[in-house]
């Protein structure tokens, strides 16, 4: 979710926002977890609504849950960057 404000803090409706992920980062203890999806955003873009809300859904990824597994970790863990990028199309400027 990203909010879009003017100079003055009101919200701006219909700017587009741009989503995009940087790359997952994984604790390995003692191991890397087993990853069986990457992190992913269901949409890379959205349009600020009348509360300036631009919202895009995220899927945060997962790990195997197979306990036989030769390096299943009960307590893997991992994360990603979220951007956000806006340029301002209502005033033309970036």
């Amino acid at each position: 979710m990203a909010k879009v404000i003017d100079d003055n803090g009101n919200p701006v409706e219909g700017e587009t926002v741009t989503f995009s992920l940087g790359t997952p980062v994984y604790e390995a203890t003692p191991y890397p977890p087993i990853v069986t999806m990457d992190p992913e955003l269901v949409n890379s873009t959205a349009v600020t609504n009348s509360d300036g809300f631009a919202i895009v859904n995220f899927n945060p990824g997962a790990f195997s849950l197979n306990w036989t597994d030769s390096f299943y970790d009960d307590t893997a863990s991992g994360s990603v960057t979220a951007y956000a990028h806006w340029e301002n199309v209502t005033r033309g400027s970036p």
